[in-house]
């Protein structure tokens, strides 16, 4: 290995997992300062990663368009970084081919189906499923077979690991202000941000209590907060269970206080900066409850009881100054890897958790003015 080390690190997978594996940068450049850390992410990371601690550049490559122009754009890559170090982490496994035939010396990484047994050299077989340790320590165990201990106290990460610049927050605020008046809802410069969506087959929280939570946290604090229901198009299930409840007609008086937000067609560095902004988000264990946590913002995260699914191993990260409250219904589960259905004696245990046992979590972030 050259005394450069030029690091290649392939995560082109979801937004979530993206974020979860950025304290392998951190660690590589605390053993190796001089370092140059390339990630690799998919299309929907774009711009995630920009101004994150400790990587130098983001690459792109959207696997949809085919192996054939992906795998020249790669090996461009490989050689314009003169990478000498890769890792495969998540995502599809085209670069760890490149990574082969350019014979880059060190092709470490998560080694579980067939491919990444012959094209990873220095990789480790992890039993995920276990839950064993949190994902973030899972990714930073891949790194032990660069020779070095490895400090697994991700924890102590006290500030936010990606940067949202002044000028990205005040053209949220103009945003969210004009789509207000336009929409005739009353603006609050306080924001709590709910997103009732998910993608996977993970247990969700009901969607109809996100819309509970909203009318009995205004009734707590009227006027105080504009709601934001964020989403894409890929939660429309959930948002139009959402709204089967928000269009009762108890919900009349915070109508004309509710924001829904499109952060597809607004795209990820807005929404990431309207998080930013906001006092609070309220969400279940997906992309955005990772991207708040990773800029600072206070989050009340739920989560199913499912070992593969628990907060043990996918819970909020960095409890950046004690911004992180994890809700898990009060049951025994004793399911691995998928709900058990109606033979369980918990089934639904979802609906355990109340609305009002979100409402004190979220007082908890709030400040004691509330």
């Amino acid at each position: 290995m050259s005394s450069q080390m030029n690091v290649l690190i392939n995560r082109s997978d979801a937004i979530g997992d993206t974020l979860l594996t950025i304290p392998m940068a951190i660690e590589i450049k605390r053993n190796f300062p001089d370092a140059k850390i390339i990630f690799l992410v998919s299309p929907r990371c774009q711009d995630l990663l920009l101004g994150a601690h400790f990587i130098d550049e983001v690459k792109v490559i959207d696997f949809q368009k085919g192996n054939f122009r992906n795998f020249w754009i790669l090996k461009k890559i490989f050689r314009e970084f003169q990478i000498n170090t890769y890792f495969y982490v998540g995502g599809r496994h085209l670069p760890s081919v490149v990574a082969k035939l350019l014979r880059v010396p060190f092709r470490g990484g998560l080694v579980s189906r067939w491919p990444s047994f012959l094209l990873l050299n220095r990789g480790l077989r992890q039993k995920r499923s276990l839950v064993e340790m949190h994902e973030v320590e899972y990714n930073l165990d891949l790194l032990s077979p660069l020779g070095f201990k490895v400090n697994y106290d991700f924890r102590a990460i006290t500030a936010p690991l990606l940067k949202i610049s002044q000028m990205e927050k005040e053209m949220a605020l103009k945003l969210i202000e004009d789509r207000c008046r336009e929409e005739k809802i009353i603006f609050q410069k306080n924001w709590i941000v709910v997103h009732p969506g998910m993608s996977g087959h993970t247990l969700n929280w009901s969607a109809k209590n996100y819309a509970r939570y909203i009318l009995k946290l205004e009734k707590r604090l009227p006027n105080q907060y504009l709601y934001i229901v964020s989403y894409t198009p890929a939660d429309q299930k959930y948002l139009n269970l959402f709204q089967d409840e928000f269009n009762k007609p108890e919900y009349l008086g915070v109508r004309n206080k509710t924001f829904f937000y499109n952060g597809q067609k607004e795209g990820l560095r807005t929404t990431l900066s309207l998080f930013s902004h906001a006092s609070l988000l309220v969400a279940p264990s997906t992309g955005p409850t990772h991207m708040a946590n990773a800029i600072g913002t206070n989050v009340v995260a739920i989560f199913s009881p499912i070992k593969i699914q628990s907060t043990a191993r996918w819970g909020p990260a960095y409890n950046l100054k004690n911004k992180v409250r994890a809700v898990v219904p009060d049951v025994i589960c004793g399911e691995a890897l998928k709900c058990a259905g109606e033979s369980c004696n918990y089934f639904e245990c979802m609906h355990k958790i109340e609305v009002e046992e979100i409402i004190q979590k979220s007082l908890e972030l709030l400040g004691p003015s509330h």
